[in-house]
C-alpha cells in the first residue's frame, strides 16, 4: 500500500502564492488554477471577504470535488486579536470576528475551519489562558453546527523558539484537545513539522502520539540551529539549511500512516512554503508538487 492511499494531497495557496494573499479576485483564480492541476484534493485558504468571490469559490470546488480548509489566523493576527487573550475585551472583539469568519468559510463551503491558540503568556498565566481557549474553541464548534459536517483544526506552535504558541509542546496538545473531544468529537490537529521540530521533539514520536487527533499535516522546514539567523518557523524552502527533505517528509508520513489517525475525515497533506514577490510562483508550486506526489507514491514500510 502507498502513502497515497492514506493522505490526500492539499495545496496551501495562501503561503505558496503568498503575494496574492489579500488579494481576493486573484484567490479566486489561484482556487480555479488548483482545480485544473487534477492533483489536489484540497486546497487551503484565509478569509474570502467578498462575498461573489464566495460563492465562486465554493462553486469551483464542488464542480471539481475539492474540499476546502479555512483559515482564521492571518486575519485575527492583522486586527491583533487572539482566541486565548486575557484581556476581556479582546476576547470579546474575537469572539465576534471568529463569529464573521466562520460563516464566511462556510458561504465558500469549507469542511474545515482553523485557528492557532495565541501566544504564550507564561507558566504563571498558561492555565489561565488554556482556560479561555477551551472556552472559545468550545463557542466556535457549537457555531459550527448549522453549517453541516464541519470541522474544527487547532495548530499546535512552537512553544519557545519563535512562534511561542500556548498550545504547543506535543503531551500538552494531546491533552487539551482530548478535553475538547468529549464534548466535540470533530476537533483535530493541523500538525506541522517545523513546529514540532522546534519544540526538540522526534518528528515521528509526535506524529505517532498525535495520530489519533490529527486532520491535516503541514510538511514544514525550519532552521534548527538557535545560533543561526534564520532559527525559527519562517516557512522555508525545502532542504539546508533546515531539516526537511523528502526522506524526511517521508519518514513522517510512514509513521503516521502505521498510527491510529481518526476514520471520520480526510488526512491532508500539505507542504508548507512561502512564496515571494521575487519567486517564480508557478515554478515554486511545481516544485513543491513533484516534492509532494515523490512522497504519496512511495510505498509504505513496517
Amino acid at each position: 500500500m502507498r502513502l497515497r492511499d492514506v493522505f490526500q494531497p492539499s495545496i496551501l495557496i495562501s503561503e505558496v502564492f503568498y503575494p496574492y494573499v489579500d488579494k481576493d479576485d486573484q484567490l479566486v483564480r489561484l482556487v480555479e488554477w488548483a482545480a485544473g492541476q487534477r492533483f489536489y484534493t484540497g486546497v487551503e485558504i484565509g478569509a474570502v471577504y467578498d462575498a461573489a468571490n464566495r460563492k465562486t469559490v465554493r462553486r469551483v470546488l464542488e464542480e471539481n470535488g475539492i474540499l476546502l480548509t479555512s483559515w482564521a489566523t492571518r486575519d485575527l493576527g492583522e486586527r491583533n486579536l487572539t482566541p486565548s487573550s486575557l484581556d476581556a475585551e479582546v476576547r470579546r472583539r474575537t469572539d465576534e470576528r471568529l463569529k464573521e469568519l466562520l460563516e464566511m468559510a462556510a458561504e465558500c463551503g469549507a469542511v474545515n475551519f482553523c485557528l492557532i491558540s495565541g501566544p504564550d503568556p507564561g507558566g504563571g498565566k498558561r492555565e489561565e489562558a488554556k482556560e479561555v481557549f477551551f472556552e472559545t474553541v468550545c463557542r466556535v464548534m457549537e457555531r459550527m453546527h448549522p453549517y453541516g459536517e464541519m470541522n474544527l483544526m487547532i495548530e499546535p506552535l512552537d512553544r519557545f523558539a519563535h512562534k511561542k504558541g500556548l498550545i504547543g509542546p506535543t503531551d500538552e496538545s494531546m491533552e487539551f484537545i482530548n478535553r475538547i473531544r468529549c464534548e466535540h468529537p470533530n476537533c483535530y490537529f493541523s500538525w506541522d513539522s517545523a513546529h514540532v521540530a522546534l519544540n526538540e521533539e522526534k518528528l515521528t514520536e509526535s506524529i505517532e502520539k498525535s495520530a489519533p487527533c490529527i486532520g491535516q499535516i503541514h510538511l514544514a522546514n525550519a532552521v534548527l540551529d538557535c545560533g543561526s539567523r534564520m532559527y525559527g518557523d519562517w516557512h522555508m524552502k525545502i532542504g539546508e539549511p533546515g531539516f526537511l527533505t523528502e526522506e524526511t517528509g517521508f519518514e513522517i508520513l510512514n509513521a503516521a500512516s502505521k498510527a491510529v489517525l481518526p476514520g471520520d475525515v480526510k488526512h491532508f497533506v500539505s507542504v508548507e512554503v512561502r512564496g515571494m514577490e521575487q519567486d517564480d510562483l508557478l515554478e515554486g508550486e511545481a516544485g513543491l508538487r513533484e516534492f509532494l506526489n515523490g512522497i504519496l507514491e512511495r510505498d509504505i514500510t513496517a
